[in-house]
């Protein structure tokens, strides 16, 4: 299960998610991807479904909103919601005693400004919700590509750790943007209670201290490092990252204000040291590294577990959420919101059996498909081309980026990857 989430990333989650399921295609029997979006999410879920229809229809991609989306959705249906049991139907909206409520006193809150460890909780609930307890859960950032390889390498791990207590794979000589792509088992997230929520800052710090946590685990059932914490090297098979803001690539901005500029002004003055924007997050990360995250590990086993007040004040950690489509038992579960006009239909001949075959009659052209885009009203061009031809993953983050300005970001395009073979 890969876990991703979204707060005003748009063009980040719609551009990677497009390519890692078209890269993912032909492994689609051993994965899939739980997507969950916070904040005026509408417009965002909307193309999502759009864009990766097929691969929702195999049961493959899961959408989920803490948003405006799925609010809507729990207002205006009277049918049963798609949520687990104890979540309430609405945010912040108390559940009446009884055996299905954790808790009377706080429900659970709507994520409306960005904070990692609640919104990764978020998306690993909602993967254990659609999947199971038993599963492998893959924090996914909403900005990265992956390789197949990456998938093929889980797929070995999980074959052999799927009893290792603490299990956690790693990215190993990757850029630093990687390093929140962990592997765990569920269970092992569950009894850690997820990503520290309590009192930490919204952004720095959390994923090495899950990752640390989990090492915790291992130790205490006597397990070596080399037998839990398991590198997955070299950004041929991990992949890369998108930049944060695509208006503004330089490295001090892409690690500096991008990374906070949708947390609330309230964690901004908290964390914050009244340095320039761009050193928000590194401040950020070295203030909660010492006063929170550091202390706590320092405790060893007796930190691993975390969130324990946090969890008396709430039914259940994370933020409110609900699937708004899925594929279950052969049924499309899909919100009643506007869908933009087709844009793939337009390029291939579809066909939707117990499989999915494409069958395109041949490849459209570039500008045949940057026209196509334009004339949709969208707002947006679509570029088309092969998912085998997609080597720039094995490149440099300069020479990647170089053509990904050439490809879909000069006039804010976004990319839609086809290949000529059997692709979404």
């Amino acid at each position: 299960m890969f876990c991703t989430t979204a707060l005003k990333r748009d063009d980040q989650v719609l551009t990677a998610m497009l390519i890692n399921c078209c890269l993912w295609w032909h492994l689609r029997s051993f994965w899939k991807l739980v997507i969950v979006t916070f904040g005026d999410d509408n417009i965002l879920q909307a193309h999502l479904r759009q864009a990766l229809s097929v691969c929702i229809e195999v049961g493959c991609v899961i959408l989920c909103s803490g948003g405006s989306t799925g609010v809507d959705v729990a207002k205006s249906t009277t049918e049963h919601l798609d949520m687990p049991c104890w979540m309430p139907r609405l945010p912040c909206e108390a559940l009446p005693g009884g055996s299905l409520a954790f808790s009377t006193t706080l429900s659970m809150p709507l994520l409306q400004y960005w904070h990692a460890s609640v919104a990764k909780n978020t998306s690993h609930l909602a993967a254990i919700y659609t999947c199971g307890d038993t599963c492998c859960l893959v924090n996914l950032d909403c900005d990265q590509l992956v390789p197949p390889e990456y998938v093929s390498a889980v797929i070995e791990l999980w074959k052999k750790h799927a009893n290792t207590l603490g299990f956690c794979g790693k990215c190993h000589k990757t850029e630093g943007a990687l390093t929140g792509r962990l592997v765990c088992r569920a269970a092992d997230f569950i009894y850690l209670q997820g990503y520290d929520e309590d009192g930490t800052p919204p952004s720095g710090g959390q994923d090495v201290d899950l990752r640390s946590r989990l090492g915790f685990l291992g130790e205490k059932y006597g397990k070596p490092v080399k037998d839990t914490q398991v590198e997955i090297p070299g950004k041929d098979i991990c992949g890369c990252a998108l930049p944060n803001d695509f208006q503004n690539t330089a490295a001090a901005h892409d690690r500096g204000w991008a990374k906070v500029k949708n947390c609330s002004k309230a964690d901004l003055d908290t964390w914050g040291t009244g340095l320039s924007s761009d050193k928000y997050w590194e401040a950020m990360n070295a203030k909660g590294w010492q006063t929170i995250y550091k202390p706590r590990l320092q405790k060893k086993q007796n930190g691993m577990v975390r969130n324990v007040e946090i969890y008396k004040q709430k039914i259940h950690l994370g933020a409110w959420f609900l699937v708004t489509s899925r594929r279950t038992r052969g049924k499309l579960i899909a919100a009643e919101v506007p869908r933009p006009p087709g844009l793939s239909e337009s390029l291939v001949t579809m066909q939707l059996d117990d499989d999915v075959v494409m069958e395109p009659e041949r490849m459209p052209s570039v500008q045949e498909a940057i026209d196509l885009g334009r004339a949709s009203g969208l707002g947006i061009t679509v570029v088309v081309v092969p998912a085998k031809e997609l080597l720039y993953l094995k490149k440099t983050y300069s020479t990647y980026l170089g053509l990904l300005d050439v490809l879909c970001f000069h006039e804010q395009h976004i990319i839609l990857v086809w290949s000529s073979m059997t692709c979404v």
